[in-house]
Order: structure tokens, then sequence, then C-alpha cells
């Protein structure tokens, strides 16, 4: 078998290996015929063309999308998109956004009002709504609410009380923000293994501030129709394909 060298690590290219990159690279080829308005099926893969997979790219995703649309729209200090990407991310569902923008208008750390915000989520609890998306938990923080949402709220206000914590959120490599982010309050407060739900989701939250750290201005795309919400609205965040042979768009990445 053929061996790879990645870092200081030899990898064996098995075939689990070789179908691993063959789902993420006929996925992006999915991506872009339908970003590129090509009929269905978009692709020979049976299982692929039967079965709904995630894009290869986080940022591809519908609601990835609109989180790197709410760090954009409004104040661009760190402490505005460290406030509009947790309180996003927390909550992970465009609708209960939505509700937010309705309570405090245009999110700022100007506008952030934890009672007004708890009281508009309280009364779409009250409807029977849900607030949070069921695509992964996120464990409540330990600020003695009942709720789970306003222990969210009450920690997204503890770590922008804390000042420098929010641009150590934003700057320096992913080792250093990891760290400034474990040092908030956590499930970890509950005992040794208490904090391993949070792993996960506190890690994709830091690379959510990537785009804004590091694509800034960089990268455009439009989204495909049938994850479109604003007609004619520029994204940033992911690349377009216009300037790529057909070839290459199967391997196109962020990077």
């Amino acid at each position: 078998m053929r061996s790879i060298r990645v870092g200081s690590r030899t990898l064996i290219a098995s075939p689990v290996l070789r179908s691993y990159w063959h789902v993420a690279a006929e996925r992006q080829r999915i991506y872009h015929r339908r970003l590129a308005g090509m009929r269905g099926p978009w692709s020979e893969d049976e299982i692929l063309s039967a079965h709904r997979f995630t894009n290869a790219y986080r940022a591809a995703d519908r609601v990835s999308q609109e989180l790197i649309r709410t760090q954009y729209d409004g104040p661009q200090s760190a402490e505005d998109v460290l406030l509009r990407t947790l309180l996003f991310r927390f909550f992970n569902k465009p609708e209960t956004w939505n509700l937010i923008e309705q309570a405090v208008g245009s999110v700022s750390t100007e506008s952030f009002d934890v009672p007004v915000i708890d009281s508009m989520l309280e009364q779409a609890l009250s409807r029977g709504e849900r607030i949070y998306s069921p695509a992964y938990i996120i464990p409540p923080p330990p600020f003695g609410a009942r709720r789970k949402h306003l222990n969210h709220l009450r920690l997204i206000e503890h770590v922008l009380a804390s000042g420098a914590v929010a641009t150590r959120w934003l700057l320096g490599d992913f080792e250093r923000r990891h760290a400034a982010s474990v040092s908030e309050p956590s499930r970890a407060d509950r005992g040794r293994h208490a904090d391993t739900p949070c792993r996960f989701p506190r890690k994709q939250t830091l690379r959510d501030l990537a785009p804004k750290r590091r694509l800034d201005g960089l990268l455009e795309l439009r989204m495909p129709r049938r994850a479109e919400h604003r007609p004619n609205r520029p994204v940033r965040g992911l690349l377009t394909t216009n300037h790529l042979t057909p070839p290459e768009r199967g391997v196109a990445t962020t990077s």
C-alpha cells in the first residue's frame, strides 16, 4: 500500500482512507455543480445522490452562512464580533436569532440586554417553540439560572465584562485562543470529566471566528438557490468557482 507523510506521521493509503477522501471530494463537486446552477442529479455516486450529507466545508452549510452574515452585519470591534458569534452559535438557530433582533434590534455590545432577550425567548418557549438547534448539545454554564438559555446569556455577559478576554478569543493562534475560551466558566467546574461534551462546540465556535479573522474582504460567493435567503447579496467566507476549470472545481479549498 502507498504511504503518505503528514507532518511527523506516516499514514497508510488504505481503502478506508481512499473512501474518506472520495466522499469529501465528491461532496464538494456536488456543491460546486449546484452552485453553478446545473440540474441534478449532481453525482453518479448512488449513496451521495440518495442521502443527505453535510458540505465538505462547514462554512458552506446554510446555518454557518447565516452566522457569517451576522458577523459582518453591525459594528466590527472584537467584542461586537465575538458577541454576535457566541450569541448565534449557542442557539445555532436562525429563527432564534431573528427573535433576538426583534427584541434588541441590531445586535451589538450597546444593544445586548440580557433581561430583554430572556423575556423574548421565554415567550417563544411558552408558545411551544424550540429555541435551540438539535444539531449538537451545548451544555449550560453554571450561572445559577433555571433556564439553559439564561445561563448562556449570562456567560456572554461575563465574557464581555472580562474586557481583554474578548480580544484574546480573536487574536493569536488556535492554541492560545482555545486556552482563553477554556478559562471561561463551563461544565468543567462540575467534575473532572464533566467538560467533555463542551470540547467539540467550543472548538467549533473558535473555528467559526476564523473566516472573520482570516478572510475579511478577500473572498465572496453567492449561495446555491436552495439555500439563499437574501437574493443578489454576496456572502463572504468561501471561494467562487468562476476562475476554475471544471477539473479544478472538485478540489477547491478555502485555505
